[in-house]
């Protein structure tokens, strides 16, 4: 039979202030287990628990904008730039078109 343990917002709080000062899962679920006087297994996991919701992701830069020479024509749109090899279909004239390192995005109004 599984026994469940609810903590109180006083012991979560101490479990993140611990993991943000940087200690370790396995030392800090073994000294909160002798402080609490609760299993290690259970600690354990709760600890685990609370750091998977306190990483730190790294920011995400903004994709750079590619600078291309656009030439309207009747039949499809020209591009020459890095991004000439992506483009092959025909087109109606967008009236907006972004060019990025990966990708191309066109705007039709």
């Amino acid at each position: 039979m599984k026994t469940y343990i609810k903590y109180t917002k006083e012991q979560v709080k101490e479990i993140r202030q611990a993991l943000n000062d940087g200690e370790k899962l396995n030392p800090l679920a073994e000294r909160l287990s002798n402080e609490w006087n609760l299993p290690f297994n259970s600690i354990y996991q709760k600890v685990r628990r609370v750091s998977k919701t306190k990483r730190k992701y790294a920011k995400r830069a903004p994709k750079p904008v590619v600078e291309a020479t656009i030439t309207l024509s009747n039949e499809c749109v020209e591009l020459k730039g890095a991004m000439r090899e992506r483009f092959v279909e025909n087109f109606k004239s967008p009236s907006k078109v972004v060019l990025y390192s990966d990708h191309i995005r066109y705007y039709f109004n």
